[in-house]
């Protein structure tokens, strides 16, 4: 009976190396695959091209936070942002329109750079 117990020791440590062995080739094969889709990933992303920023957006940031803080700006300096703001199609800068004019409003409902 001392030598079934053994064959059985045998047998039993022979599955939980081949169990081992399985799960190790496993980890390998995902880990290579991860790598794999990155550097795919990257070389897709390094030929997509992006287009150019837009003026007109850094300059309705400057001015939407010129107004937030309510900063005294220089009338040409305020004119200069108004005009690279207004290559920004979402942007209506300056005055308020009058209402029964036939004036769409200049500015939107959260200020002059919003």
């Amino acid at each position: 009976m001392a030598g079934g117990w053994w064959r059985l020791g045998v047998v039993i440590g022979g599955v939980i190396i081949m169990m081992f062995l399985v799960i190790m080739l496993v980890v390998v094969v995902v880990v290579v695959l991860d790598i794999v889709v990155v550097m795919v990933v990257v070389v897709v992303a390094a030929q997509v091209k992006t287009p150019p920023p837009k003026p007109g957006a850094l300059a309705q940031r400057f001015g939407w936070l010129t107004d937030h803080v309510k900063a005294e700006v220089p009338p040409d300096i305020r004119e200069r942002v108004v005009q690279l703001a207004a290559k920004s199609r979402k942007t209506w800068l300056g005055p308020p329109a009058r209402a029964g004019l036939g004036i769409r409003s200049a500015t939107t409902r959260r200020g002059a750079f919003s």
